[in-house]
C-alpha cells in the first residue's frame, strides 16, 4: 500500500498595511486588499488538517479567523517569522535615502552583507531549516496550511532544493505583486522520503 503523502500548502501573507519597507519583527497587519487576496487564495486550496502560521499578525490574524472557519487545529509557531532586518527594520525605504548603497551590498551579496544588528541570512536559514524539519516530522501524512512570509518560503525553497544558502534570493522568486500580493507553493512528501521531495511550485 503506498503511503500517504505528507502535503505542505505555503501561503505567503497579502499586502500588508503600511508603505513599502524591509517587514521583518515589524508586527504590521495586513490591508484589505492583502486580507481580500488571501481570502481569495485559499478557496482554492483543500481544507486543511492543521494550520500552522508565523506569530506576526499579517499571518496571525488571518489564519485565526481561517482556523476557526474551518474547525482546523492552529499551530503559532514562532520559528516561521520573517528575518529580522535590524535597524532597517519597517522603516520605508523613502527614508532610508542615505542607506542605498548598504542596501543594494545585501540585495545582491545577502550571505556576505549582513545590516546592521539584522539576523544573518545563515542564522535565518538555520531556524528556518529546523523549523521545517521539525514540522516534516510531528505532520506525517497530514495536509497542512503553513501562512508565512516570502522569505520563510525562500528558505523552505532551500532545505526542500538542498540549494546554496543564498541560491533561493538570487534565482527563486516569491510573487509580491502579482494576483495582489500573494503566493502559494505546494509541497508533497511522502513518508517514505524522510529528506522530503519536492513535487512543484506555483507563484500567483
Amino acid at each position: 500500500m503506498q503511503a500517504t503523502p505528507t502535503t505542505f500548502n505555503l501561503l505567503r501573507h497579502g499586502q500588508v498595511d503600511g508603505p513599502a519597507a524591509l517587514y521583518g519583527k515589524t508586527d504590521v497587519p495586513l490591508s484589505q486588499q492583502g486580507l481580500r487576496a488571501m481570502q481569495a487564495q485559499v478557496q482554492h486550496l483543500p481544507n486543511a488538517d492543521v494550520i500552522i502560521t508565523s506569530p506576526r499578525l499579517r499571518c496571525r490574524l488571518f489564519a485565526e479567523t481561517l482556523a476557526q472557519t474551518l474547525s482546523a487545529p492552529l499551530i503559532i509557531e514562532d520559528a516561521l517569522q520573517e528575518c529580522d532586518f535590524g535597524l532597517y527594520d519597517g522603516i520605508a525605504f523613502d527614508d532610508l535615502t542615505d542607506q542605498w548603497l548598504e542596501l543594494n551590498d545585501f540585495w545582491c551579496n545577502p550571505m556576505q552583507s549582513t545590516l546592521p544588528e539584522a539576523e544573518s541570512l545563515e542564522a535565518f536559514h538555520r531556524r528556518v531549516h529546523q523549523c521545517w524539519q521539525r514540522l516534516m516530522t510531528q505532520h506525517q501524512g497530514k495536509n497542512c496550511l503553513v501562512i508565512c512570509h516570502g522569505g520563510v518560503i525562500r528558505q523552505i525553497l532551500a532545505s526542500v532544493l538542498a540549494r546554496r544558502l543564498a541560491k533561493p534570493y538570487l534565482v527563486y522568486r516569491v510573487a509580491n505583486r502579482l494576483r495582489q500580493c500573494v503566493s502559494h507553493l505546494n509541497c508533497r512528501i511522502p513518508k517514505r522520503h524522510p529528506s522530503g521531495e519536492f513535487y512543484r511550485q506555483t507563484a500567483l
